[in-house]
């Protein structure tokens, strides 16, 4: 995309900040931007953190601006965990070290900006890097913490650049120095030295950029109005990262880290909604920063979400974080599919058997990634040059072929989810991937293969799976024809719930599936969200979960509330008072994170959420927003093998533009808008070549068209008529030109 380079650094931290993520505290006293968040009422604590991450290196910075851990990865393995973690068989190891912060003397007095002595207001710069501003009497305080990455993505040096500017604000000249973070305290003592004469506790080296003095203090003499930049780079000790760092410098790396993190984004806006804009941003964040690579640059597993780091990798958890990015960083897509197309089948290990069919959505994982990537990129050369992801994908499909109980049903068991059980030996999640599997690995059978008779045998395959889950699966429920969370194979309901900890089901229409206004759909989830759902909690509204159904444990999980997204029909479902999407703002935390068990212990109130070590933030919900979010809401759908896009916008909390934005291997920006009377959408193609698209708009009256506009001006453009919601739409089909853009606004 188009980024604007900064010309200094001072510039650059001049920009503009979350509006919504941000904490600040004056005189003891906090306030926060998100003011509807429960957590906005909560004293900050040792698991607030803003955090940034290029997957090589991980830093949480604590809400008071001192970095509280910076992670290092490296190498992943199995390990056979036990019954404790089903969902789990990966491990990672990786090095933690903090905390990590500046001060600043002058004269005879020390400060520490993070004490709290000072104002401060911790932020999120260009809602991308975690930014502390503190206030004192002579001097303003900024610190910028951000982990460098080429623009192309192609290089992340395994280190962080933490850097602070200091201004003087008074009307007198002012002396004095900063001091860099120590790497070691007096109970640990450094035991190795790098060249620059700066110390390094064993794996971990600190080296002031920007200046050929290496230093552990800079002399400071300002001027009123001047300033100084002292950046320092803490990286793993013995890697290149030095040297290509100083070679670029910091205000370089800084560029092209904010390029990286805009060209995945793009630019967003929702005047009505600012907090769904940069809400969406930071779920697409959270799912890329919390993937892992080791300095080979290849993935070593994740985390939950961005904080904490953890050894082990939650297979279900990773799977949803990388479940977005074939449309919005394929790179990463491409080195998940390989990571998943090692490590997808559980081996027989002490307590489980493993294989296939210990959990379907994981065994699939590199099929339904193959295919989502495919889709969006249309890139054959990728799977040609890795023979291994089709031998590997054909195994395991042939595999649950053999476990078939009954030679009439053409449906697959599993064990578990995740760590919790796959409820009924039909679960519909699990069977709706395996359709997606077979039917994405048809598609790559005969495009990519030329295997034809193979490709026509998964796609008969696939339309068995999927007669044959509607039929079995759909059941008469509270509301209507709904789909149910299992069933058994004699046609019993093992339990008249949704699990919170699902959340396949609810991302049917994303694998297109269905329709988003498919009834059974709806009803299905209308049914999650009610107290018809035996998971369903009054005290959280929300979903619970435990590790079997009769132990509910947990009285909600973010997945859940995710699901309750699905609920969204038009403004008022989303937005009033318990909205779905007021109830996810209700909930996210002041740094724009998700917890994974927003209420925990025995008994919860509603309005009393908590942080916790125990089960982080939640990039599984983060994922499965991101994909709503974008299939759905902004109503976007690209396949890049026919160069084809649909566009129907339905975002009901308010108009948009989003700007240069990537969907696979698609570039483009379109925007929405409604007006008294009318209805406007635009579309440009910023693709090398031409492509067709579909656009469709829902009318908000009586759906009776009075005149189509195209380009601001009457045109005889041929439309035909659709339904969604149970609202009459009017479906548009186009070529558009390299460059072009096409501008239709329907009144009624």
């Amino acid at each position: 995309m188009t980024f604007t380079q900064f010309q200094t650094i001072k510039e650059a931290l001049a920009s503009p900040k979350s509006k919504q993520f941000w904490i600040s505290c004056k005189d003891g006293k906090y306030e926060a931007g998100n003011e509807t968040s429960f957590y906005s009422k909560l004293e900050p604590d040792e698991y607030l953190t803003y955090d940034i991450s290029n997957n090589k290196v991980l830093v949480n910075v604590l809400y008071n601006g001192t970095i509280k851990y910076l992670t290092i990865y490296r190498s992943d393995y199995y390990c056979d965990t036990g019954h404790f973690w089903p969902g789990v068989w990966v491990h990672r190891d990786f090095t933690k070290y903090g905390p990590f912060a500046f001060s600043i003397q002058i004269g005879k007095e020390v400060f520490e900006p993070g004490s709290g002595k000072w104002p401060y207001r911790t932020s999120l710069l260009g809602n991308i890097f975690p930014i502390s501003e503190y206030t004192g009497e002579q001097v303003k305080a900024t610190v910028l913490t951000y982990t460098p990455i080429s623009e192309d993505g192609e290089t992340r040096p395994r280190g962080v650049i933490h850097g602070m500017l200091v201004e003087n604000i008074s009307n007198e000249r002012i002396r004095g120095s900063v001091h860099l973070p120590k790497l070691f305290t007096k109970d640990n003592v450094p035991s190795k030295t790098i060249e620059a004469g700066l110390p390094c506790y064993r794996d971990v080296g600190m080296s002031l950029l920007d200046r050929p003095d290496k230093k552990m203090e800079v002399e400071m003499d300002l001027a009123p109005g001047q300033h100084l930049w002292v950046p320092v780079l803490l990286y793993a000790f013995g890697d290149p990262t030095l040297e290509e760092i100083e070679a670029k410098g910091s205000l370089g790396w800084l560029n092209s880290t904010w390029a990286f993190f805009k060209g995945m984004t793009g630019s967003l806006m929702m005047p009505e909604d600012d907090f769904e804009a940069e809400f969406f941003e930071r779920c697409i964040q959270q799912c890329f920063e919390l993937i892992g690579m080791d300095g080979d640059d290849q993935i070593n597993g994740s985390n939950w979400g961005t904080y904490p780091p953890t050894m082990q990798t939650w297979m279900k958890d990773m799977y949803h974080s990388l479940l977005t990015m074939p449309l919005v960083e394929p790179s990463m897509a491409k080195k998940g599919i390989l990571w998943f197309t090692k490590y997808c089948l559980r081996p027989k290990g002490a307590e489980f058997e493993g294989g296939a069919s210990h959990s379907l959505g994981i065994s699939l994982a590199p099929a339904i990634l193959a295919g989502l990537y495919y889709t969006n990129s249309g890139d054959k050369a990728f799977f040609l040059q890795h023979p291994e992801i089709r031998e590997r994908i054909q195994m395991i499909l042939e595999d649950l072929l053999k476990t078939r109980a009954d030679d009439s049903v053409w449906l697959f068991s599993g064990k578990f989810i995740s760590d919790g059980p796959s409820i009924g030996d039909f679960h519909t999640g699990s069977n709706v991937l395996t359709w997606y599997a077979f039917k994405t690995f048809a598609r790559i059978l005969d495009e990519v293969y030329s295997e034809t008779e193979l490709a026509k045998d998964a796609q008969r395959i696939a339309e068995k799976i999927k007669d044959d889950l509607d039929r079995n699966n759909i059941i008469d429920g509270p509301y209507g024809k709904q789909y149910i969370e299992g069933k058994d194979v004699d046609g019993s309901i093992p339990w008249m719930a949704h699990d919170g900890e699902e959340s396949d089901t609810t991302l049917m229409p994303f694998y297109g599936y269905l329709d988003y206004d498919d009834v059974a759909y709806r009803n299905f989830a209308r049914f999650a969200m009610s107290e018809y759902n035996a998971a369903y909690s009054k005290v959280t509204r929300g979903i619970s979960w435990g590790e079997t159904p009769e132990a509910l444990s947990v009285k909600a999980t973010f997945p859940g509330y995710i699901t309750g997204l699905a609920n969204s029909t038009e403004r008022a479902s989303m937005m009033n008072e318990h909205g779905t999407m007021t109830e996810i703002r209700k909930l996210t935390d002041v740094d724009g994170s998700m917890w994974w068990w927003p209420y925990a212990g025995e008994n919860p109130e509603y309005g009393k959420p908590a942080r916790m070590n125990v089960a982080g933030k939640c990039g599984w919900a983060a994922g499965v927003f991101v994909g709503l979010f974008i299939d759905q809401f902004l109503g976007l759908k690209y396949d890049a093998p026919t160069k084809s896009l649909r566009f129907r916008p339905f975002s009901p909390a308010s108009d948009f533009r989003w700007e240069d934005f990537k969907l696979g291997a698609g570039r483009f920006s379109a925007g929405y808008r409604e007006y008294p009377g009318s209805v406007e959408a635009w579309i440009t193609n910023q693709n090398p070549a031409g492509i067709r698209i579909r656009m469709e708009l829902i009318l908000k009256g009586k759906g009776e068209v009075k005149k189509v506009l195209v380009n601001e001006q009457e045109s005889g453009i041929l439309y035909s008529n659709g339904e969604f919601l149970n609202r009459k739409t009017v479906i548009f089909e186009s070529e558009l030109k390299i460059g072009e853009t096409i501008r239709i606004k329907v009144l009624e």
